[in-house]
């Protein structure tokens, strides 16, 4: 006998209201914001016990630009417009910006630092065309009338 499962799992919105399921991009954010937390405990336990509080400060600044870049990325995905372009930009420059970091704390050549500020303009990049996005996206729309006048 076959169970069914009275109670259907919600799929994520598509800022209109659609139920859609989570794509490729959402799942990848997940995953970047795994790895943050995991990243941030090698820093919190493997470094700085070792007293090593330069790699400390490398793997923190890693975790921490990769968490919100993946929050970022979500909150993005929940907008109507379009923003998957702008969230793989940022999602794949903040694990070059990140995975540079943690080999630098690792012990890698120092040469790799020259890396890592591509990885931020990356970032910075994703940010801007998510502006550019959302401004295309959304001129035109008419602006939403004052709650005074919705009243009457």
């Amino acid at each position: 006998m076959s169970r069914t499962n009275p109670r259907p799992v919600p799929a994520a919105q598509d800022g209109v209201g659609n139920a859609r399921p989570a794509g490729r991009l959402t799942l990848a954010a997940m995953l970047c914001a795994a790895a943050a937390v995991g990243v941030g405990a090698i820093g919190a336990h493997a470094f700085r016990d070792a007293g090593d509080l330069r790699g400390a400060g490398l793997i923190e600044t890693a975790a921490q630009y990769l968490m919100w870049h993946a929050l970022g990325a979500l909150a993005l995905l929940r907008l109507p417009g379009g923003f998957d372009r702008p969230v793989m930009v940022m999602l794949a420059s903040s694990l070059v910006f990140a995975g540079t970091l943690v080999l630098l704390a690792l012990g890698a050549p120092g040469w790799l630092g020259i890396v890592t500020p591509f990885g931020g303009a990356g970032m910075i990049g994703g940010w801007l065309l998510a502006a550019w996005t959302g401004l295309r996206t959304h001129r035109g729309r008419p602006k939403p009338r004052p709650l005074a006048a919705r009243r009457s």
